[in-house]
């Protein structure tokens, strides 16, 4: 009998041996996996940040002259409006003087 709780003691800790060598291989899986995930995410990153510098930069590139041309465009407007207001307010204040010394 003695043999034989023997041998069951020697089972189980071969048994917790086994277990905890899967225990411990387990959490270096998982370790390696979160490295990994982490070196992708990393990775991914700069990929993504790299993709967004290079797609602004061409976009402003190519918005740059038609950004140029419209604040030309806008400033010749402003010119124009400003002008027709100088002419305008003239012209009431001469239309005012008239109507005051008549």
């Amino acid at each position: 009998m003695s043999e034989i709780l023997d041998t069951l003691f020697e089972i189980e800790d071969k048994a917790n041996t086994i277990i905890d060598g899967v225990a411990d291989e387990k959490k270096a899986m998982e370790d390696d996996l979160h490295e990994k995930m982490k070196a992708f995410e990393d990775e991914t990153a700069k990929e993504t940040e790299a993709k967004i510098k290079e797609m602004k930069a061409k976009m402003e590139s190519e918005l740059g002259p038609e950004q140029e041309r419209m604040q030309k465009e806008a400033a010749e407007q402003l010119q124009a409006l400003e002008a027709k207001y100088k002419k305008e307010k003239e012209k009431m204040i001469e239309q005012i003087v008239r109507s005051i010394t008549k």
